[in-house]
């Protein structure tokens, strides 16, 4: 697979769905369901989202760059 950078468009989707992900699942869900926040599960769960969605996004361009490419170099 050839890996190649992100658009600045999907750059901002990763971190604007990541700073979603923080507000909503590290801050509001605790104070919703009456759990005590806890600082250390609000920054590991944000950082698992981020390499899980940031390789999701990278993985799936180089998926569809090299399926692209494949049909335009065999003309």
């Amino acid at each position: 697979m050839k890996f190649h950078y992100m658009t600045y468009l999907q750059k901002i989707d990763i971190s604007l769905t990541t700073f979603m992900f923080c507000l909503f699942i590290g801050f509001l869900r605790p104070l919703l369901l009456g759990i005590e926040l806890n600082s250390r599960n609000i920054i590991a769960y944000t950082l698992i989202f981020f390499a899980w969605y940031g390789c999701t996004i990278l993985f799936s361009n180089a998926y569809n760059y090299e399926k692209n490419y494949d049909k335009l170099t065999n003309i």
